[in-house]
């Protein structure tokens, strides 16, 4: 029954689609969770499934049901999800952080329910909407969870007041690592080291009698857009970003820190502000180490790409190397 109503669905109406939400409704209650899971997989990636239907699998307390169709699934109602957010568990507020659009309704709770990474995961969603309250929520939880503030800082609707609070949030967690951990002659050194570990094991550069190679080798190759993606494709990701930060005329350490980010907001604005393409940010996403990206998340980096003006990316790309120039100032 899934299968045929999968394969029509485009060409179906409201009153056919209806028709099959009835019947699959009642034999889907009455069947296995792993054949409930596979249902919600195969009705996830419709543009418009069986509303009941899809209801009914939102609120399955097994993940393996709820979170395809909590991250994908359309349309769902705002009261269902809402009702989500307030009585299930972490596994179905991640898929539910990760729902292309989400509401002010729903993010208030889950900034308030969720665990860290529900929490950075709903931040870095372009199509999340927050409140007064849901900002304020997030701000506080940034004064503990550094990698949640990156994310919170490049977000184009952050009121003044709340990314005044971030600023000040960045410029104390900075001063405190570099104050703490660094003399002052050390901080050039460590961030060649960092920037050189980054990347994972088979981005590390060989060592020239002792020192890390220098990165004037970038600088004298071409380092055409062409040139980057060839880099990344070869696993040579180090040298791509410091080539991207060459092109963006940023500091080194900015690029690979955005490169690190979980959420991919601070590679798309980096990207974008040097009038790279699609195909390049793609490179570099699917080379992060870790698990793949869902095709839902490229998706949303792609619409996030399409949205952002050249215009807007430099000027936060601006912004952001003023800011960590002047911390370092201060801190020095």
């Amino acid at each position: 029954m899934t299968r045929l109503f999968t394969d029509r669905a485009a060409a179906l109406d409201i009153e056919q689609v209806r028709a099959f939400d009835t019947v699959i409704l009642k034999l889907s209650q009455n069947v296995e969770t792993f054949a409930r899971a596979a249902l919600a997989r195969s009705l996830a990636g419709i543009t418009q499934g069986p509303e009941h239907v899809l209801h009914d699998l939102a609120l399955d307390p097994d993940s393996s049901v709820a979170a395809p169709v909590l991250a994908r699934g359309q349309p769902i109602a705002d009261a269902t999800l809402v009702r989500v957010a307030h009585l299930c568990g972490q596994d179905h507020l991640y898929a539910l952080s990760r729902r292309r659009r989400l509401s002010e309704r729903v993010t208030d709770v889950l900034v308030t329910r969720g665990d860290g990474e529900v929490v950075r995961s709903v931040a870095g969603n372009t199509g999340a909407r927050f409140s007064e309250a849901g900002f304020t929520a997030l701000t506080a939880h940034a004064r503990l969870d550094a990698a949640l503030a990156e994310i919170l800082e490049i977000r184009r609707d952050i009121p003044p007041d709340h990314m005044a609070q971030l600023l000040a949030i960045a410029k104390s967690r900075a001063a405190e690592r570099l104050i703490g951990e660094f003399a002052p002659d050390a901080v050039d050194a460590a961030l060649t080291t960092a920037t050189r570990d980054l990347a994972g094991p088979e981005a590390r550069r060989a060592r020239t009698d002792g020192a890390v190679v220098s990165r004037k080798a970038v600088a004298a190759q071409e380092t055409s857009e062409q040139q980057i993606v060839a880099w990344v494709d070869a696993g040579k990701v180090s040298d791509a970003l410091v080539a991207l930060a060459r092109a963006a005329a940023v500091p080194p350490e900015m690029v690979f820190r955005a490169y690190e980010a979980q959420a991919y907001d601070p590679l798309l604005f980096l990207i974008r502000s040097v009038r790279f393409g699609w195909g390049t940010l793609k490179h570099f996403i699917q080379s992060k180490p870790g698990k793949p990206p869902l095709p839902e998340e490229m998706n949303g980096a792609f619409e996030a790409f399409q949205a952002l003006s050249v215009t807007t990316a430099q000027r936060v790309v601006r912004f952001t190397a003023t800011r960590d120039h002047a911390q370092s100032t201060d801190v020095a």
